[in-house]
């Protein structure tokens, strides 16, 4: 018996695969519902991490993983389903602040600055690179480190504002925004 075998080429990494129609249960709301609830899990359990990493007297943690997270998500999803990761992550964003202790204000605050700095980080992402999260080539690459330096840059100084304002921990402007920075642009990173 004679078999003949059939060599199938890999797509290369700019080759999208089309399996077919668009998928109908993309947008159905148990799919919406599952997202909503795997992020905000990422986002809580990201928060635990940065916590634990955050110093008794500091307003802010050493590394903070849940702006990331968000971000991460967002650069999955469709735009026109950002609210489904903005939404899903808010109530654990709230629940872990409360357990940590958080002023209510700040916790209201915080969530606007991670927002922020989150989609900061996609919309200029989606402008610059070619494809959806195709970080194939050497110029999108580039492209995602400077977006992973600027979104944290400019999401630190509303996050810095917030904490002045509310006289959390009685760091000041420049303490927060110095320690908020890197921290999350290694978690980006």
């Amino acid at each position: 018996m004679n078999r003949r075998i059939r060599m199938i080429e890999p797509a290369s990494t700019n080759q999208i695969i089309r399996t077919g129609g668009p998928d109908r249960g993309a947008n159905s709301p148990i799919r919406l519902l599952t997202v909503g609830l795997l992020v905000g899990a990422a986002y809580y359990i990201g928060s635990l991490i940065g916590f634990a990493l955050t110093f008794p007297d500091s307003a802010v943690s050493v590394l903070w993983p849940p702006n990331a997270i968000v971000f991460t998500a967002l650069l999955l999803m469709p735009i026109r389903r950002w609210w489904v990761v903005l939404l899903g992550v808010f109530p654990f964003h709230v629940a872990v602040q409360l357990q940590s202790g958080v002023p209510i204000l700040l916790i209201l605050f915080w969530f606007i600055s991670n927002a922020a700095e989150a989609l900061i980080g996609a919309i200029c992402l989606r402008r610059f690179v070619e494809r959806q999260a195709d970080f194939a080539g050497l110029k999108n690459l580039a492209i995602y480190f400077a977006v992973a330096i600027l979104a944290p840059f400019l999401g630190s100084f509303i996050d810095a504002s917030f904490v002045s304002l509310v006289g959390w921990k009685g760091n000041t402007y420049w303490q927060t925004w110095l320690m908020r920075f890197p921290s999350n642009v290694l978690a980006a990173l």
